[in-house]
């Protein structure tokens, strides 16, 4: 049984594979370079779509992202970023005619767009660049690789540095193309120079999960800024989100982390990706110029959300703050959030909740055509509770409301500690569709015409703080 592996041309992670497990491989970066925490894992249960569950002989990296997966006589080739075969199983004869036919030991697609095929004490070089194939071999691999081993048993080419390394029995070599041989201080030994390699064809130990992340029970609103940036870095510690500090002093940046994996994906905060949505959905971004407290409410929410409610993304119409002098309001200072929906999945079910969609455009008794009756009242209430077909968003913008209320300012704009919350139309800093207060002017930034697509938001004062 022998190991074999591939790294992403995007050049952050790499994955090897042993029998009928794998392990992740951080390349460098902001975390530490070695197999991750979790690792090994089936390949079965975490490759669903791939035909080969174990036994896999030779991993082959394209520069389109996807990998050719060798086993035996066949190889498939298989779309990483989307869990999908592309093409095959397929006889090798067929997919890459000329080559080794009953199965590769290695291959490799090197910068000048030639791959080597590897099998005992041969290699075959194959003509990517145009697809004409095989142009040399089988031929000893002593005549084209000067100083290697035989066999070769596994390539990983380094994508960002076009450093490629090669694998025999328990040593690697690093070529050095400028002298065609290897590097002089090769062969070294895996073990003690790749982190986690090699590695058991057994399931990781099982552990308790990801250590707790040191949680205050004060509200955000009544925390310090160092107290709330605390926090935060109390998360981040445990490797549940990514921070930074913002180039505007005292404020914060979030940064994407699929929670406690090492991952960096783009606007997840706390297991939850965040899309702004003037309408159709932009592209993920997490957060930038925040109000550490705000930052740290945010983090809690999403936490919450994806806990709770299985979110895997929320939507939102402003969050960003600006630069001083750009906007001195709340939401210029990072101290806001407008909350305008999320995508999850709950009980199994995929669901997609918007603020305007399923509740300040929905018509009741009390709100017809969406809009309340008489106009300008302030004798509301929590129109779902009253809209039969409603009731998950009933339940869930409910639930989130009373969240948002623990969190963010309730009742006063002052600091307040632990209280009852506040409920849908009762008055309150938390602006909705059913918020009691009214200003059907057109263009008007306040009252709950202005708030039918959001739920407004914030720390501290409606002003400037």
């Amino acid at each position: 049984m022998k190991m074999t592996g591939f790294a992403k041309p995007a050049g952050d992670k790499a994955y090897f594979f042993l029998g009928s497990h794998y392990v992740r491989y951080n390349v460098g970066g902001d975390l530490p370079e070695g197999v991750e925490s979790g690792y090994p894992l089936p390949i079965a249960e975490q490759w669903p779509a791939l035909p080969f569950g174990s036994d896999i002989d030779a991993c082959l990296s394209w520069s389109d992202g996807s990998v050719y997966f060798f086993r035996g006589d066949q190889c498939v080739q298989y779309d990483v970023a989307n869990d999908a075969v592309l093409q095959g199983p397929t006889a090798i004869a067929e997919m890459w005619p000329g080559v080794f036919a009953d199965g590769v030991d290695a291959a490799v697609l090197l910068s000048d767009a030639m791959v080597h095929f590897f099998r005992g004490s041969e290699v075959v070089v194959w003509n990517a660049a145009d697809g004409s194939g095989v142009i040399d071999g089988p031929q000893p691999i002593s005549s084209v690789w000067n100083g290697l081993p035989e066999p070769v048993t596994n390539v990983v080419r380094w994508w960002a540095s076009e450093d490629v390394y090669f694998f025999s029995d328990t040593q690697y070599w690093s070529y050095d193309f400028a002298s065609a041989a290897p590097y002089p201080e090769y062969p070294a030994e895996i073990a003690g120079n790749w982190t986690g390699l090699p590695f058991a064809d057994s399931p990781a130990a099982p552990d308790d999960g990801p250590a707790p992340v040191p949680v205050d029970g004060t509200p955000a609103r009544a925390m310090s800024v160092d107290e709330a940036r605390a926090e935060l870095q109390a998360a981040m510690d445990a490797g549940e989100i990514l921070w930074a500090p913002s180039a505007i002093p005292g404020r914060v940046d979030l940064d994407g982390l699929v929670p406690f994996s090492g991952e960096k994906q783009d606007g997840n905060v706390a297991g939850v990706v965040i899309r702004y949505n003037p309408g159709t959905p932009q592209g993920p971004n997490a957060p930038d110029r925040l109000d550490p407290r705000n930052a740290l409410a945010l983090v809690r929410f999403c936490r919450w959300l994806s806990q709770a409610w299985g979110v895997t993304e929320l939507h939102h119409l402003g969050i960003d703050g600006s630069a001083p002098g750009e906007r001195d309001d709340c939401h210029g200072q990072g101290r806001a959030v407008d909350f305008s929906g999320v995508v999850g999945t709950k009980d199994g079910t995929a669901y997609a909740l918007s603020v305007l969609r399923d509740w300040g455009m929905v018509s009741t008794l009390s709100t017809p055509g969406g809009i309340w009756q008489p106009t300008g009242t302030n004798q509301v209430h929590f129109r779902l509770d009253e809209a039969p077909g409603s009731e998950l968003a009933r339940d869930f913008f409910r639930s989130a409301y009373e969240f948002i209320a623990g969190q963010w300012q309730d009742h006063s704009p002052n600091p307040d500690g632990p209280a009852e919350p506040s409920t849908i139309g009762s008055g309150t800093f938390i602006m909705n569709p059913d918020h009691p207060t009214s200003n059907p002017a057109p263009g008007a930034k306040n009252g709950r015409e202005a708030h039918a697509n959001h739920l407004h938001m914030q720390i501290g004062v409606t002003g400037t703080a």
